[in-house]
């Protein structure tokens, strides 16, 4: 006859304690595991229209027309690609150009490049690796050289400024490639050959150089060669989290909005996770940008001789336009000026963000103003405007308008840094 198990020998070996603490810190687990999502909530996006609404959601679908439907707590709000100016995320800034290894298109396009970078140079391609939040199906990417404007590897030593040299390269005339090396020497040519073992041979009169990238601060194409291809119609400029900008020929979110893929203006094949979204605008389509007209009149009064004329996209000292980030588009003006545009009619409405240059502006004091066929809009703003105030969100309807006018007067300081950024000033049709 079997006895029966007593004592601390009748547990099982598999027997799970049920004491209130193991309880307890079963519950626990259980209520975390709940509450820790299984991935990150998608992001969410502000949908400017020409039509005027701005909508909010997150993006669920875009077609290759630029349509596109947003979700807003599960109520879909669909708007034609006729009808998009610009997609951008909520709560986040534009993010700066990169810093570190990139290519600068001539059309304004910066894409990263992934360390260590690979660039070769053949039947008057580049072929490079993008950085891995741009990815492509193909090994490498290869758009004409003639496309590209400069490939950045770092800031020559000692260099104050680094974003302020690359933009002074990319806007000088030059009718040889040059190679900026890390001493501060400069060195032009014909370049000849880039090679996978990171060698730069370029042709100097009759003599034949190499460098090793190493040595190399950034090389810039002959300016007098450079195309800017664009398409005929709209678009899309699209703007990531590294600060990639790449235009993109067409795009497309299918259902579920998780990739965004398209083709570049190059005709390559790139995809990007939706999450690395920026932003997303519509060039050549609903939206005019005031940098791509060329203005009726600029009126400027110089104090003490000393000039400055309007920048285009850009700050009138040569900086990046924005504040903590970096809009691609805008005006540049220094007070007392004013520039004015011819409307013919044709618009709805004007539309930019304007504030104080965020370096070269910290002390200045000015008077904005929008003019309509002469007369002074309300802004929302009637005093002086200084760093110290948030950028002005300015939007006013010009329908049926000749002409509009954009000011910058001088405040209590005078023109001391009265450096002043029209930051997306853009037109409406």
């Amino acid at each position: 006859m079997k006895k029966k198990p007593h004592g601390p020998a009748s547990h099982s070996r598999f027997s799970v304690p049920c004491s209130p603490f193991f309880i307890s810190l079963f519950w626990l687990c259980v209520s975390v595991s709940l509450l820790r999502p299984d991935e990150p909530p998608a992001p969410r996006f502000q949908l400017s229209t020409a039509a005027g609404p701005t909508h909010s959601g997150t993006l669920d679908k875009l077609t290759e027309d630029w349509s596109l439907r947003l979700l807003d707590r599960e109520t879909p709000i669909s708007v034609k690609g006729a009808d998009v100016v610009s997609l951008r995320r909520e709560g986040g800034r534009l993010p700066r150009h990169p810093t570190g290894k990139h290519l600068v298109f001539a059309n304004g396009d910066r894409v990263s490049l992934h360390p260590p970078s690979m660039l070769l140079l053949a039947r008057d391609r580049l072929y490079f690796r993008p950085s891995s939040i741009l990815k492509t199906p193909l090994q490498e990417l290869s758009p004409p050289v003639a496309t590209v404007a400069l490939i950045w590897f770092s800031a020559p030593d000692d260099t104050e400024d680094p974003a302020l040299l690359l933009r002074r390269l990319l806007a000088e005339h030059r009718t040889r490639d040059v190679v900026l090396l890390r001493n501060g020497d400069r060195i032009e040519g014909t370049l000849t050959d880039l090679d996978r073992d990171q060698v730069c041979r370029l042709t100097v009169g009759k003599r034949r150089v190499e460098i090793r990238y190493a040595r190399i601060a950034a090389i810039a194409f002959n300016s007098e060669l450079l195309a800017r291809p664009q398409p005929p119609g709209p678009y899309g400029h699209l703007v990531l989290t590294d600060g990639t900008r790449v235009g993109l020929r067409s795009g497309r979110v299918d259902a579920g909005g998780k990739t965004l893929s398209g083709k570049t203006l190059f005709g390559a094949p790139i995809e990007v996770a939706v999450d690395r979204v920026v932003a997303l605008d519509v060039r050549q389509g609903a939206a005019v940008y005031l940098s791509d007209l060329e203005p009726r009149r600029y009126q400027h009064t110089p104090f003490f001789g000393v000039a400055w004329p309007y920048t285009k996209d850009g700050s009138v000292a040569g900086h990046e336009l924005g504040w903590g980030g970096t809009y691609d588009k805008g005006l540049g003006m220094h007070a007392e000026s004013r520039l004015t545009y011819d409307l013919g009619g044709h618009y709805r409405r004007f539309e930019a963000v304007v504030g104080l240059d965020e370096r070269t502006g910290r002390r200045g004091r000015v008077r904005v103003q929008v003019l309509v066929d002469g007369q002074a809009r309300d802004i929302g703003w009637d005093r002086e405007l200084t760093a110290r105030d948030e950028p002005l969100r300015v939007r006013i309807d010009v329908r049926g308008a000749r002409a509009l006018t954009l000011a910058v007067l001088c405040g209590r300081f005078g023109d001391v840094q009265a450096h002043v950024n029209w930051a997306d000033a853009r037109l409406i049709k």
